[in-house]
């Protein structure tokens, strides 16, 4: 599989490395050459974050040459992730519409909604860019929870690491999950390590010995990715507005 990732300027350097990690270890524990990869960006200038540059290999125009195209993080809002990956969005619908794949990791999902090809489509995402993603990409049907989510053609992936999640994914989709596995433990990583929401925070506090406050809890984990507030929340616990907020932080301090 020749996989095609383009970077912009924002573009998060583990994102990519995470990725490459992985494939390549596939590569050589398959003693073949299962995925090709390429770094593509609008020009071949250096792009450089956290101190580290990446190298663009060639131009977005090589991008019919490839079977995959997975789009890594980037840093900042939707409208500063867009507009660095304007030229790259201009290209992407044509590509699909050719049958072949795209994923993303993290934001990067960012730039896959900024063309329409998640509409009314499963995605996932950064957890802690939920609200944001949500309102700028309604029509997405947004899977927070998820580390990785596939909906046909397209796969994304969640926050930070979950980069190495997705690439095992396309590992155990090109030659298997026995290959799968034994790149994750080579890579020392938990190759089913559950749920993003595993991940989220206001994690239920085991000290809290108040079992309204422990409910509460669990009910804003669980949900964490919707919107809610104090009377929603106090009539799902069957208590009132007033007697919930004193109540939780006489619980948690």
């Amino acid at each position: 599989m020749k996989v095609a990732i383009p970077i912009q300027p924002q573009t998060v350097p583990s994102s990519v490395a995470n990725v490459l990690d992985v494939l390549h270890s596939a590569n050589r524990y398959a003693g073949t050459a299962v995925f090709e990869t390429c770094l593509l960006a609008a020009n071949k200038r250096h792009i450089v974050n956290n101190g580290v540059a990446l190298k663009p290999q060639a131009a977005l125009e090589a991008l019919p040459d490839f079977d995959l195209v997975l789009v890594p993080a980037a840093r900042g809002p939707v409208d500063v992730v867009l507009a660095g990956s304007a030229p790259l969005r201009q290209l992407l619908p044509h590509w699909l519409r050719a049958g072949r794949q795209l994923a993303s990791v993290c934001a990067g999902a960012m730039v896959l909604a900024g063309t329409g090809l998640l509409d009314d489509r499963r995605a996932t995402t950064f957890w802690g860019d939920a609200r944001e993603v949500r309102e700028a990409f309604p029509a997405v049907q947004w899977r927070f929870e998820n580390m990785v989510e596939r909906d046909g053609p397209i796969l994304t992936g969640g926050g930070g690491s979950a980069g190495i999640d997705l690439a095992l994914a396309l590992v155990e989709q090109e030659a298997g999950v026995e290959l799968a596995q034994r790149v994750a433990a080579a890579m020392l990583f938990d190759h089913r390590r559950g749920p993003q929401s595993n991940y989220f925070p206001l994690l239920p506090n085991a000290s809290v010995s108040d079992p309204l406050v422990a409910s509460a809890q669990h009910r804003l984990r669980a949900a964490l990715t919707e919107p809610t507030d104090v009377p929603t929340l106090a009539a799902a616990l069957h208590t009132s507005p007033r007697n919930l907020p004193p109540r939780v932080k006489a619980g948690t301090g």
